[in-house]
């Protein structure tokens, strides 16, 4: 898994997002996975159960 800062991630093309591309952010020390392919689409996960 690719180990990124947030500006690492915005840096990554648009065109290259994908919905489910994953990478942990060390800005925010967290799972980050994108839920739909857009550069706003990036949510972070960092409970250790499952999301409601």
């Amino acid at each position: 898994m690719n180990r990124l800062t947030d500006a690492e991630v915005s840096l990554i093309p648009v065109a290259d997002l994908k919905e489910g591309m994953m990478v942990y952010n060390l800005t925010q020390n967290c799972l980050q996975i994108n839920i739909d392919g857009t550069s706003t689409g990036w949510r972070c996960f960092n409970n250790q159960t499952c999301p409601d």
